[in-house]
């Protein structure tokens, strides 16, 4: 297995004096306060996001929601009814004139995968590690092998999707699937909460297995290859996350807060 240098300039990847509102993503879909919680889980299942911004009437940030979150409020049984406001958690945020250079202080620092980025107290954007990641346009110097996380925990595909939401709720957010040490699939906190209906179905009552909701066709990463070709993977498949593996043997798992990890200035 190859081991590039794991040294790499980040001044020379990016601008690092670019304003984290122009690095982020503006105008970003939020919910508001009074909505209430089925309306932010259609939300991010429609768009496809990991975390959503609460604001108020004025377009105030007052919190933030993520899927980990949300599948800990449906193992807990959370009716759908339930206001948004009483579930979100408070959000740290990037101020809107920031600069990339200190908004990666704080993603390094605080170990979030996103903010809010706030100029008077008002939701201007969202600034999240793929954003970051989206910027690298050249190879790195370093092998995937030398950037990921090995040993990833892992679940079987019999078993129960309660259990694989726990994990996740933990801070997995993609749960490799292994059988027999190989790989046969993947699971993320989407598929668990698409697979409930949104939420409108009991996680405890459901009955079923991570088998029956898990992606199959997986995209991997070689461990040996250049990190940018896994950040070329995941932006064609807008991915947060790679396992690494050969022919099917996994060996660790690569995502965009392992390569923001990277870009230390």
């Amino acid at each position: 297995m190859a081991i590039f240098s794991r040294r790499v300039n980040p001044e020379k990847l990016m601008d690092w004096q670019a304003k984290a509102s122009a690095v982020g993503t503006t105008d970003p879909v939020k919910a508001h306060e009074d909505d209430s919680l089925a309306k932010a889980i259609e939300l991010m299942q429609f768009f496809g996001f990991r975390r959503l911004p609460i604001v108020a009437k004025g377009g105030e940030l007052r919190g933030i929601i993520t899927t980990t979150d949300v599948l800990e409020l449906l193992a807990a049984g959370k009716r759908m009814d339930t206001p948004v406001q009483e579930v979100m958690n408070s959000a740290l945020f990037i101020d809107h004139w920031s600069s990339l250079y200190r908004s990666l202080a704080a993603f390094h620092r605080l170990r979030k995968g996103g903010y809010p980025v706030v100029r008077n107290d008002v939701l201007k954007g969202m600034l999240t590690d793929f954003d970051i990641m989206k910027r690298i346009e050249r190879p790195l110097g370093i092998s995937v092998s030398a950037a990921m996380t090995p040993k990833p925990v892992v679940v079987g595909e019999h078993e129960s999707l309660l259990h694989a939401s726990f994990m996740m709720a933990r801070g997995f957010r993609r749960l490799p699937v292994v059988q027999k040490g190989i790989l046969v699939g993947i699971i993320t906190p989407h598929d668990v909460i698409s697979a409930l209906h949104g939420g409108r179905d009991s996680l405890r009552k459901s009955g079923k297995v991570v088998g029956d909701v898990m992606a199959r066709d997986v995209i991997v990463v070689s461990p040996d290859v250049d990190v940018y070709e896994a950040i070329r993977l995941m932006k064609s498949a807008r991915l947060g996350g790679l396992p690494v593996a050969e022919d099917r043997e996994l060996f660790g798992i690569i995502t965009e807060r392992d390569i923001v990890n990277l870009l230390r200035p």
